[in-house]
């Protein structure tokens, strides 16, 4: 939402989004003046989605808004780095890697200058849809994240939110633990 005004100004307004069957799927209110960005669930079937809004009261309401697809592309798990880079504010990122039960991870997540505080959500989904690492960080900051060991294989979604009207760039990569034998000579 690129706009939001209410008369009398500071009303609330009601964002509900119906499915092609006509039942609820999502909903959100904001109140005037106001912009910001919504994730919307993954949509469950194909046809046509309905959004209504509705002010409080005997409130009127002008809203700009703004549907579009979030960013998505594939993680390598060897090191190597991919950019999220933001086209346009509220723009999503959805970035998904192949992982096996066991596999042990670290995610770097570094933040560009441009986001505010907490501007960003980084959320990374198992192939069950659980949430296994959160974080929510603002500009210039680098985040890692330990994975642990990964409780199912399949394929894991990493979630980027930019929050309000933030627009910028992640750099995310992915590194696997390393492994060996370590030796011990204990002298007597």
């Amino acid at each position: 939402m690129t706009a939001l005004t209410t008369t009398p100004s500071g009303t609330y307004v009601y964002f509900n989004v119906y499915k092609p069957d006509g039942s609820w799927l999502w909903n959100s209110n904001m109140y005037s003046p106001s912009a910001t960005s919504w994730q919307l669930p993954q949509l469950p079937a194909t046809g046509t989605y309905t959004l209504a809004i509705q002010p409080s009261g005997t409130a009127s309401a002008s809203v700009t808004l703004l549907l579009s697809q979030a960013i998505s592309g594939t993680l390598a798990t060897d090191g190597t780095s991919t950019t999220y880079q933001t086209t346009r504010v509220g723009q999503a990122g959805s970035y998904t890697f192949a992982g096996t039960a066991g596999q042990r991870f670290t995610m770097q997540a570094t933040l560009g200058p441009n986001f505010s505080l907490y501007g960003v959500t980084l959320n990374i989904y198992q192939p069950s849809g659980a949430s296994i690492a959160y974080s929510q960080f603002s500009s210039s900051t680098d985040v890692k994240l330990d994975l642990g060991a990964l409780p199912a294989s399949g394929t894991y979604t990493v979630a980027l939110e930019p929050s309000g009207v933030n627009t910028g760039s992640v750099t995310l990569r992915l590194v696997g633990y390393a492994s060996d034998t370590l030796w011990v000579w204990i002298r007597s």
